[in-house]
């Protein structure tokens, strides 16, 4: 009973505190809530904040309170009415030195201001607030989605005339965990929009941190060359690789496509069928000799012997290695396990199940480098090449490529892949090339 009434007594001073600042603040509304310049802006949004860190947000008495802090947050944010008033903001902000995140692009056509609200638990407590300029004036304006805490901003060029902005932020979905996303906007005549640059004509991108992968792994984007290129990260267990977009022009104007390279020669579906008596990948070092019965062995003449022994009961594959003749590594591997290639220390597995994953294990490092499921692949160079079917709107009209299918049978088209296998974190291109397949009965696509 005492702590109840010691939380309203509290409540009462705090709001008796707020009431003789809004009688300041109802002064300054006179005069337009006016502040001489960034640094004092930035000082007094620093005090509101301050106020805001001394309140209990789990009583609901604290929630006027929590309302009025945060209003006057909003009015003073929206008292920046002019290119030199938020160009001193900009020069007085410190980044992760106040308790509020402020971005400003390049051509300072665009600022945005975010906090933590500290609002009611299981709701999102997180705001934003965009300034814009319209000739020459700077309109407030609220954010589509989800708010975040922003921290880096881009000016992209769009068209001659035009420019979009990428923003960049991070956030916290209920259950605590991390996460990332790019939103792009346009200032049109109408106002703030979004901005469909991104592929499949979004205008959000969004990169979450699997539950199950390593905490120290980063799962944010990474925007490089002004802006121009974006390295999308993507979960491969036990590691992260990258896919690229790059800035590219069309007739609609400036947009983010698959980055990559082109192949100097033309793939066929051939080409991913084993040319070997091993069921070894196309470009992989074969062994010298190979040994079936209750487990494989295989022999190269780098005097490597890669054992592998299924256990039904289980369902775990058991793998032996030995190297120059020193002692064995084992590998114990859920699924039914298979070599399918090698090179150098590194070795090729397939794990049979419903994600049919292709593993890389490091015998140097003794550990899975990555895994990921693929469908058709092979080696050249030290480059692995593999597909991934895509739906067909995916493909755009230039890519499309003559699909003929069979009664019954489900067009498929796949793109293809290129990654270097030996490097950490590698970046995964796509090689411009398309082929034709199909899916049967829900079984694995062939090409």
């Amino acid at each position: 009973m005492n702590t109840k009434i010691g939380r309203v007594i509290l409540v009462l001073y705090l709001l008796l505190s707020v009431a003789s600042c809004d009688t300041a603040e109802t002064k300054m509304q006179r005069k337009y809530l006016h502040f001489s310049n960034g640094r004092e802006l930035v000082e007094h949004l620093d005090q509101l904040f301050v106020q805001l860190a001394q309140i209990d947000p789990a009583p609901s008495e604290s929630k006027p309170l929590l309302t009025s802090v945060n209003e006057q947050i909003r009015k003073t944010i929206e008292s920046i009415k002019n290119q030199r008033l938020l160009a001193e903001v900009a020069e007085s902000y410190i980044y992760k030195a106040h308790e509020f995140g402020f971005i400003l692009s390049e051509d300072r056509r665009l600022a945005v201001f975010s906090w933590d609200a500290m609002g009611e638990v299981g709701t999102n407590k997180l705001k934003n607030i965009a300034l814009y300029t319209k000739g020459h004036k700077i309109i407030p304006s609220s954010l589509y989605g989800e708010p975040i805490i922003y921290h880096e901003a881009h000016t992209i060029q769009d068209s001659k005339s035009k420019h979009s902005y990428v923003i960049h932020g991070k956030g916290k979905t209920q259950e605590g965990h991390d996460f990332y996303r790019l939103d792009a906007l346009n200032i049109t005549p109408n106002g703030l929009s979004e901005a469909p640059i991104f592929p499949d004509r979004q205008y959000s991108m969004i990169s979450a941190h699997p539950i199950d992968a390593d905490a120290r792994l980063s799962a944010d984007f990474s925007i490089e060359k002004d802006g121009s290129l974006i390295l999308k990260p993507e979960f491969w267990y036990p590691t992260v690789v990258y896919r690229p977009l790059e800035l590219k022009g069309d007739s609609t104007g400036n947009r983010f496509h698959e980055g990559g390279f082109t192949l100097k020669y033309q793939l066929n579906a051939n080409d991913f069928n084993p040319k070997n008596n091993y069921n070894f990948i196309n470009g992989s070092e074969l062994p010298i000799k190979a040994l079936d019965g209750n487990h494989s062995t295989h022999s190269f003449d780098d005097r490597i012997n890669v054992s592998v022994k299924h256990e039904k009961e289980e369902n775990v594959s058991q793998i032996q290695v030995g190297i120059y003749g020193a002692d064995l590594i084992h590998i114990e591997l859920a699924g039914t396990i298979s070599l399918i290639g090698k090179k150098g220390d590194l070795l090729f597995f397939s794990q049979k199940g419903l994600d049919n994953k292709v593993l890389l294990y490091d015998l140097v490092k003794k550990n899975i480098v990555w895994s990921k499921s693929m469908e058709n692949l092979l080696i050249s160079n030290d480059k692995l090449i593999f597909t991934e079917p895509v739906q067909a709107h995916q493909v755009s009209n230039k890519e499309e490529i003559d699909c003929k299918s069979g009664t019954g049978v489900q067009q498929t088209y796949y793109k293809v892949y290129a990654l270097n296998y030996d490097v950490p974190n590698p970046i995964v291109e796509y090689t411009q090339q398309i082929l034709c397949g199909y899916r049967e009965n829900q079984s694995l696509a062939k090409l």
